[in-house]
């Protein structure tokens, strides 16, 4: 395993992983794209207008299906191309069965927005007539049942999808689909855009001329609309009834343009019939009971199958069979389908629907170079009586047509299904974030062959639960070359996506039998398995198979409950009742254990989880609160509340139970012994977990107190998550940011004999607050400290805020700041935490080394989110500090900066960079950089004569500066101590803005990679002396100089060197690592798409390695000069930054890295793939500070 204290045997290069917060590169749109084709197929059969389903608003459900086809349409716009599919009129004068083009293809501009809208026509007054844009019939609605409406004998679901495979261009088979082989033949019943169903020809004038190349002669060809090679293509199947039966036609068809005709496993459901009779009030006028149960019907028309009246009085004027206040009566039956979990062939009832679905996902419909196919999304439309068959049909349709089912029984649940498809289409059209997963972690270890990789994947429509997973691998010999292996020994990684290959299986991965069933986007991909797609093994890419969430999600008692699962939450989840003392709010006691995260409540009956976790303010009464109270601590502990797996059962563990990785890189620390390596690391569903690095259980998670308020928002999974590309109007609730909770990576202090372990975990976007906690025995953890500070989001009265900054015992003695936080002594303008905690024994503190610091960064302001080049709005930032803090305390011993002494102009989101210049285990120095372009250096000692120096004489120097040109730094330098010099590696980049909207690509913004010597000329007496500018006559501009070349060399008395990143927009997204002479580091930029090129979503990743003092390029070489600076990373996305470690691989010690680009062949190299690197500098091995930077 690569971890921190294999570092401490390794030569002096400093290598320090990544912060960032990326997200919208993974869901928003990185490169302009063609419009996705968006079709959607209406289910116009009678069942549209079915009594029995009893739906709401005086409507039938076809009517609200118009209805919020027209409202949808009408939030468009012209980046999507729009068009309606019908099903045809039927066999009767003996033509086939299937769909027709009712509104073509069209960008939702104005004047077609309002076409489509005509089309449909409004609720009342629609005038009929010729449509200005189709040449077909207006006023669907109006004519609903008397013109639109087809018989359910002749509804085929699967000519339908035939029809559309013909109208997106009919082009070839799955077998040629990659190839771009035409099939053939070519004609109506095979390939070919020849029409299929209605009359051949034909004179109907609801089809839409400007689908046909002959819309004059007989609309039997069409047009060869679809010639964007870039676009993606999409089906919505809204679906009205079960088809009663399917030509042998179907079938055929199908084996003639190389299909599988073989029926599909579906899923499988049960049905309960209930008779339903509800009171719909009082009717106060005298009557007859059969006059009385028809006013009811008048007052609820077609909510019931009978209506009834009974009881009442007779009264004065009332009387004989009259009554008065009868109480008026509905009676409806009740289908519910509920789904067993499991799957089947399907018998009588086979259609070849969700077969076709898979043709059409599976095949290239256009004759243009690559692969156009179509994805299938399907809207299964009922309210009371929904029928198995049907919804295992459109199930179906969707998993196998790569899409999703959506259910929907009201219109407004339509009008949001449709909605939610659409967010879901654009941001997969813009980015496809599983084409290439974002990677956080791998950390090293000298005596484990051990790498662990955190992982997350977005939520394709937007909602803000996350897949999330932490797997391990290993590294492996595959002809001598060191590679990243799996837990079977097979290459892992694809030089194809650069991620993990689809049949690659990780430890702690077993077979799970059919569990994904209820989730189409998680079959698996590998075809040679024994298992079922729907098995977490082999896990492959899919971030929420497999490893340390199916271990917990399984019982969390391996290997036990590997092979007997017993799905049910065994964890230990602790937090702190109140965001204030550790000893009163956080423990049992003294000396207890840590409070329960659970409903229940302490020996002086509060609750352990208090009420603001729903929060309280949006309006809970006492007869809800409870209830809701308690599911949200059962979801976040890990029960299934919502039944997302379908097993009908709300207490069994959730698939999502593991949240995502997005930032925090796992720590692992090495125990040795029997408890072997534990890693720490937050995860997104509100936890900071211990996990076992041989089992993978987790020991236990922590929940801060001042994240409890946003776990509703979790277990709710609304309102979406607000992403750039999103237009107005939103869905309701209104989307917001996402959340982040334990996001930022952790510090560790683990000292010589194994006696002191504490980890320091930080939060990145999900606050402001330090933790300390006592992990020396990792089951049982003690928080030691919390400092910093936190807002309340529900606001506070004079009462709360007394409590809050009064004097302990009867207050939390905290200091409330204009910007309402109340922050702990000494840290009130603390920014949220991005720079990782670095562990440091420093002399002039403490000569005994079971008394270390934490340095910290201060951290980031939300004011840099600015999407400018010239960013005005951050002249007072929080984050202007370095902490230097008591790690056994947290009391803070020194502060630079606006909370202590000297000047830090802009937010530290950086770590500190700690050297140790004579290797005697002591940090001399600390650098890192701010978020305005300068670089500091913090002196422990004298720079001259290594004295040290006391605590009140640790001095802080500015020692250069970019200027101007929008250069941002998030990175601390990497550092290589050298001849009384010190060499510095930093680039210049704002990860947080990575697309083609955004200021670095819009402004054209230049950034750099600086090579930056550190002579200690600084601080001075000599006015004259000043900080370099970076960017200045001292430094040496190689950005002209041939990368090849092997001869250049530094101009006397040059600081250093930079050269320009060639690309528009290109931007430094990963900290530096110096080894072997080399400096490595990886970049970003968006990425214009060339003509006939579809995959430049994510970017173009590049990684460099050039030569520290020279520059030179070193990719495609073994020397340390003479190659190419950079090559590219498969994928694209964010590269992890690269690490170094030496691990024993079949006993043998190896040195590798990981995160590199691949110097010796470039072309196969994969951001998480390793390489086996040999040092060129050989230098004094001792123990030396290592530390993890960073996040990603």
């Amino acid at each position: 395993m690569l971890t921190a204290a294999v570092a401490l045997a390794l030569t002096a290069s400093f290598v320090q992983p990544a912060g960032a917060e990326d997200i919208d590169l993974f869901v928003g749109a990185a490169a302009n794209t063609a419009n996705p084709n968006v079709l959607i197929i209406l289910d116009n059969s009678a069942n549209w207008s079915a009594a029995n389903q009893h739906w709401p608003g005086g409507y039938k459900q076809g009517e609200s299906e118009l209805r919020a086809l027209r409202t949808l349409v009408g939030e468009l716009s012209d980046k999507v191309n729009f068009g309606l599919m019908m099903l045809t009129p039927g066999g009767g004068s003996g033509y086939d069965d299937g769909g027709y083009v009712r509104f073509h293809l069209r960008p939702m501009n104005a004047a077609n927005i309002l076409g489509f809208q005509q089309m449909i026509g409004p609720d009342t007054g629609c005038i009929d007539g010729v449509n200005v844009l189709t040449g077909g019939a207006n006023c669907i609605y109006k004519n609903f049942q008397s013109g639109e409406q087809v018989g359910t004998a002749f509804i085929n679901y699967s000519t339908a999808l035939y029809e559309a495979f013909k109208y997106f261009g009919g082009y070839t088979s799955p077998a040629n689909a990659q190839i771009d082989v035409a099939g053939s033949p070519v004609h109506r019943e095979a390939f070919g855009r020849h029409r299929y169903a209605g009359p051949i020809p034909t004179s109907e004038s609801k089809y839409d001329s400007a689908a046909f190349i002959d819309p004059i002669t007989g609309k039997t060809e069409y047009a060869n609309w679809n010639s964007i090679s870039c676009a993606k293509n999409y089906v919505i199947f809204i679906g009205n009834g079960f088809p009663t039966s399917e030509s042998a036609e179907t079938a055929t068809i199908l084996t003639t343009v190389g299909g599988s005709t073989s029926q599909l496993p579906m899923p499988t459901f049960t049905t309960t019939q209930e008779t339903i009779t509800d009171n719909l009030g009082t009717d106060t006028v005298c009557r007859k009971p059969t006059e009385c149960a028809s006013a009811a019907a008048a007052l609820f028309p077609g909510l019931y199958d009978s209506y009834s009246c009974t009881g009442g009085t007779t009264a004065a004027g009332c009387g004989g069979v009259n009554r008065i206040n009868q109480t008026m009566q509905g009676t409806k039956t009740v289908y519910t389908v509920t789904a067993t979990g499991l799957s089947a062939l399907p018998g009588s009832e086979a259609r070849y629907a969700d077969e076709w679905a898979k043709f059409i996902y599976t095949t290239d419909v256009s004759d243009q170079p690559g692969q156009q196919n179509v994805k299938v999304y399907t809207i299964d439309v009922f309210k009371d009586q929904q029928d198995q068959n049907q919804t295992a049909l459109l199930f179906s349709m969707a998993k196998y047509g790569g899409g999703k089912y959506f259910s929907a029984t009201s219109e407004q649940a339509i009008l949001n299904a449709l909605r939610e498809i659409l967010i879901d289409i654009q941001s997969v059209n813009s980015v496809f974030a599983a084409a290439s997963l974002p990677i956080n972690a791998t950390n090293r270890s000298q005596n484990e062959n051990q790498v662990f990789i955190g992982m997350f994947r977005p939520d394709p429509g937007a909602k803000p639960r996350w897949y999330g997973n932490t797997k391990r691998y290993q590294i492996g010999l595959f002809d001598q070359e060191a590679k990243l292996a799996d837990a079977d020994g097979r290459d892992a990684v694809s030089t194809e996506t650069g991620f993990i290959h689809a049949c690659s299986r990780s430890f702690w991965t077993t077979d799970s039998g059919t569990y994904w069933t209820f989730s189409q986007i998680s079959a698996g991909q590998c075809t040679i398995a024994t298992t079922s797609v729907f098995s977490d093994s082999p896990d492959g890419p899919l971030v929420e198979k497999g490893a340390t969430a199916e271990v917990v999600r399984k019982g969390n008692n391996p290997p036990t409950t590997d092979t007997t699962p017993t799905n049910v939450v065994n964890r230990n989840v602790y937090s702190c009742e109140y965001p204030g003392s550790v000893d009163l709010y956080c423990h049992l006691g003294p000396s207890g254990t840590m409070t329960p995260f659970a409903n229940g409540t302490d020996a002086d009956g509060f609750d352990y989880v208090p009420d603001y976790v729903l929060p309280w303010w949006d309006g809970y009464t006492s007869a809800t609160y409870t209830e809701e109270h308690q599911r949200v601590v059962n979801f976040t502990r890990g029960q299934d509340t919502e039944d997302d797996n379908l097993v009908n059962s709300n207490t069994d563990t959730r698939p999502s139970l593991h949240g995502d990785v997005a930032h925090s890189r796992p720590l692992p620390v090495n125990y040795g012994g029997s408890t072997g390596v534990v890693l720490y690391y937050g995860a997104n569903d509100g936890t900071f977990k211990a996990v076992r690095g041989d089992n993978g259980k987790e020991l236990w998670a922590f929940i801060a107190p001042e994240h409890h308020w946003k776990l509703r928002r979790l277990q709710r999974n609304e309102p979406l998550v607000l992403y750039p590309t999103m237009t107005t109007p939103f869905p309701t609730p209104t989307p917001t940011r996402k959340d982040y909770f334990f996001d930022g990576s952790a510090g560790l202090f683990h000292n010589a004999d194994g006696s002191k372990v504490w980890v320091f975990p930080t939060m990145r976007r999900g606050g402001n607050m330090l933790q300390g906690l006592d992990v020396t025995n990792p089951t049982q953890p003690r928080l030691k400290w919390r400092a910093g500070c936190f807002s309340v989001p529900w606001g506070s009265d004079a009462a709360e805020r007394a409590w809050l900054t009064g004097t302990p015992p009867n207050g939390l003695g905290l200091v409330e700041t204009a910007d309402g936080y109340f922050c702990t002594s000494g840290f009130q303008n603390i920014g949220q935490g991005w720079s990782t905690p670095v562990v440091a024994l420093v002399k002039g503190f403490s000569t005994d080394p079971n008394q270390p610091l934490v340095i910290v960064g201060g951290g980031y302001d939300t004011c840099e989110d600015l999407d400018a080049k010239n960013n005005t709005s951050c002249s007072a930032p929080r984050g202007r500090g370095v902490y230097i803090i008591n790690a056994d305390t947290g009391a803070p011993v020194k502060v630079f900066g606006v909370d202590g002494t000297g000047t830090i102009e802009r937010s530290v989101a950086s770590d500190i960079t700690l050297v140790d210049r004579n290797f005697d285990g002591f940090a001399d120095h600390g650098y890192f950089a701010d978020t305005g372009g300068a670089v500091y250096r913090i002196d422990f000692v004298d720079p001259a004569t290594l004295a040290t120096l006391s605590v009140s004489n640790w001095k802080m120097t500015k020692i250069a500066y970019t200027t101007g040109g929008g250069r941002k730094f998030l990175f601390a330098p990497a550092a290589l101590p050298a001849a009384g010099r010190v060499y510095l590696s930093i680039g210049s980049g704002d990860r947080e803005r990575p697309l083609l909207q955004n200021y670095p690509y819009n402004e054209s913004v230049v950034n750099r990679a600086y090579m930056l010597i550190d002579s200690f000329e600084l601080p001075s007496t000599d006015t004259t002396v000043l900080p370099v500018n970076l960017d200045g006559s001292s430094m040496d501009n190689m950005t002209l100089a041939a990368s090849t070349d092997c001869t250049p060399t530094q101009t006397s008395g040059a600081k250093g060197w930079f050269f320009d990143l060639p690309n528009r927009g290109e931007q430094t997204v990963t900290s530096s690592a110096i080894f072997g002479g080399l400096v490595f580091f990886s970049t970003n930029h968006a990425k214009e798409p060339a003509p006939g090129v579809c995959n430049t979503e994510l970017g173009e990743a590049r990684g460099y390695a050039v030569n520290l003092l020279t520059a030179s390029g070193a990719v495609g070489t073994e020397a340390l000069c003479g190659g190419n600076r950079s090559g590219v990373f498969a994928g694209g996305g964010l590269p992890p930054s690269p690490v170094t470690g030496t691990v024993p691989v079949n006993g043998v010690p190896i040195t590798v890295m990981i995160g590199g680009i691949q110097r010796t062949n470039p072309g196969e190299s994969a951001a998480i793939g390793a390489q086996r690197v040999r040092p060129a500098i050989t230098q004094r091995r001792t123990r030396i500070y290592w530390y993890q930077h960073g996040d990603q």
